[in-house]
């Protein structure tokens, strides 16, 4: 999904439409990863509305987003025995 600069107009697209099902099925997305996407994005405004934090754009830089996302893998991540 961040690999292409234009997905974020998929979101936008569901929102558009209602957040409808059909939308999903006709631009071959899964609803259920866009419900889940949807309470992922409830959960964060509701920690910054908390926090009292500015909620900003990071605009067309898409690496600021990558880095945060992947920092969440680092407690994740293991080494393989051999």
């Amino acid at each position: 999904m961040l690999q292409d600069p234009g997905s974020e107009r998929g979101y936008n697209g569901w929102a558009a439409s209602n957040f409808s099902n059909p939308w999903c099925s006709e631009n071959f997305i899964q609803g259920c990863a866009m419900r889940r996407a949807q309470d992922v994005r409830k959960q964060l405004l509701g920690i910054m509305d908390r926090y009292k934090h500015d909620i900003l754009s990071c605009g067309k830089n898409y690496n600021r987003v990558r880095r945060a996302i992947t920092s969440g893998y680092f407690r994740h991540a293991a080494k393989k025995d051999p």
